[in-house]
Formats: structure tokens, C-alpha cells, sequence
């Protein structure tokens, strides 16, 4: 069994502007994650879900606190003292954001956000990240007209998807997918989740998505983590959680 993540008792705290108390977000997390597992974070809003999850896709802000330690295939990502992604982020854990039309500039083309992400963590020139942007596209149901377009032509979960796309091009190992499909049409919501789930199955991508929506969590997801104030109350199979769940909290959100 290989790990894609390993947590052992990872805390992260948010400094105040005084610097004279930390807010802890994160509390002593134990929790591992298996390559090629399609694993769900879930909780309300300030559960502390985002931050673990900014934490393995490398995103934290610099005025953070961290104790414990945090593996991404087995490479330390953070320690007792401080934080360095040292060189995964892109490269092994991609992070797929919660709104797409915020984290497209309006100012390139489609081609161009691919050309700037393969150019950077995997040196291709202009063709080769062409070529690899359109067999992503490709993948994702998109065809190669997309690349002339700007983000603004696109519809929500058009952008969505080039994001995933973008992601898929990058051959990362582990998808990092925050609130996917919250920005989006309730339409398009199963069909971005079952997008998911077949890259996961079929290119054997590690996926972690974070949600509040525990229903979402059956259609692409084979377990689940659930957080509350910032500790992990409840983990296993997903579908075994949800016709069985153990703990208070987890119930109330069923």
C-alpha cells in the first residue's frame, strides 16, 4: 500500500495581526490517504477542512503555525517548525480552486493559462504544451476551441472543467478539488463529480475533494473524513458512513 498522504498529528493555526494568540484550525489530525483513492473532506464552514486541505495541495499563507508532520508520498511537506512544499506543488499535488472564474486571469487565453502552468513545472515549450493542452481537453470533454477563448466566454462549468484539464496536463499525482462544484449550475454539479470520479478510476488520480454536501460524496467518492472544529470526528468507507453514521455531527449533517 502506498500513501499518497500521510498526516500524523498535523496542527495549523492562523497568527493574529498583534501576533499574540493563535487561532487553531487544524487540530492534531491523524489521517492517511491512499494513491489512487478518491477520498472526501466534509464539514460546515470553519471546520478547518480548507486549510488541511490547502496544506497538502502547498497554499498556506505565510502567517500560519504548524505542528506535526504532513507526507505527500512519503516526502515531508511540513514539520514541527515550519512549512516547505519543497518543489510537489504542480508537479505531484495540483489544486483545483472553489470559484474557476476567479482563478483565470481575464487577460489569456485558455492556451496561455496552459502554457504558463506546463511551462513552469514541466519546462514544455509552446507546442508541446498545445498538444498536451488539447489530449487534456480531450479528456475532459472539451474541444480544442477552447483555447482561443478567454475565461470570461466560457460558462462556469466550462471553466471548471479547464481546470481539471489543466490539472490532468500537469500529470499530477493528487487533485486537490475545493468546494468543486459550489460556483457552478446545480445542473452541472453531478456531471463535474462524475468528471472526477472517472479520472480517478481511469488515470488512477489521487483525488481529495473538499465539501460540506455529504450527498455529493456518494457519487465520487469511496471514503470520507468528517471535520469539526478543526479535529476529524468520524473516517471510513463512504457508504458505510453514510447508512451508518457514528458520531452526533455527522448525523446532523445527513
Amino acid at each position: 500500500m502506498v500513501l499518497a498522504v500521510r498526516a500524523s498529528g498535523i496542527s495549523i493555526g492562523y497568527i493574529d495581526e498583534e501576533e499574540e494568540y493563535i487561532v487553531w484550525a487544524v487540530r492534531r489530525v491523524d489521517l492517511a490517504i491512499e494513491e489512487g483513492d478518491a477520498f472526501c473532506l466534509v464539514g460546515e464552514s470553519g471546520s478547518g477542512k480548507t486549510t488541511f486541505a490547502n496544506a497538502i495541495a502547498g497554499i498556506l499563507p505565510p502567517h500560519v503555525v504548524t505542528r506535526g508532520k504532513l507526507y505527500i508520498f512519503d516526502r515531508l511537506a511540513i514539520d514541527e517548525s515550519t512549512w516547505n512544499f519543497n518543489g510537489l506543488r504542480g508537479r505531484v499535488v495540483s489544486y483545483i480552486p472553489q470559484n474557476p472564474g476567479t482563478s483565470l486571469s481575464p487577460f489569456l487565453t485558455i492556451e496561455e493559462h496552459f502554457y504558463h502552468v506546463l511551462r513552469d513545472t514541466l519546462r514544455y515549450d509552446r507546442e508541446k504544451s498545445r498538444r498536451a493542452a488539447i489530449e487534456a481537453l480531450l479528456k475532459v470533454g472539451l474541444d480544442r476551441g477552447v483555447l482561443e477563448d478567454y475565461p470570461h466566454e466560457l460558462s462556469g462549468g466550462m471553466q471548471q472543467r479547464v481546470l481539471i484539464a489543466i490539472a490532468l496536463a500537469s500529470n499530477a499525482k493528487i487533485i486537490v478539488a475545493d468546494e468543486p462544484t459550489s460556483a457552478i449550475d446545480a445542473n452541472l454539479r453531478a456531471s463535474v463529480l462524475q468528471l472526477l470520479g472517472k479520472l480517478n478510476r481511469e488515470y488512477r488520480v489521487t483525488l481529495l475533494i473538499v465539501t460540506h454536501d455529504l450527498a455529493s460524496t456518494s457519487i465520487v467518492c469511496n471514503r470520507l473524513a468528517v471535520m469539526l472544529a478543526g479535529k476529524i470526528v468520524e473516517t471510513g468507507r463512504t457508504i458505510s458512513v453514510l447508512r451508518n453514521p457514528q458520531h452526533p455531527y455527522t448525523k446532523m449533517l445527513l
